[in-house]
């Protein structure tokens, strides 16, 4: 996992498809409540499709799948 010793690496969310809107307004209500509470630290898993989940938030892909975790 990347860091960065000057601080946080700021994030923010663009989206793509039928519920655009709706998934980039949700990444944002995740990322707003990650910027509340320094205590918790967001990571991002990109993975083969076909990877066996682990626990949190997954995002599948035909080709990856993504999990977020906090």
């Amino acid at each position: 996992m990347g860091t960065d010793a000057e601080g946080p690496i700021p994030l923010g969310a663009a989206a793509c498809g039928m519920q655009a809107e709706e998934l980039a307004r949700d990444l944002v209500a995740h990322i707003d409540s990650w910027c509340s509470d320094r205590m918790v630290v967001p990571r991002m898993t990109v993975t083969p499709a076909d990877y066996a989940s682990t626990t949190g938030h997954v995002i599948n892909k035909p080709e990856s799948r993504m999990t977020l975790t906090y």
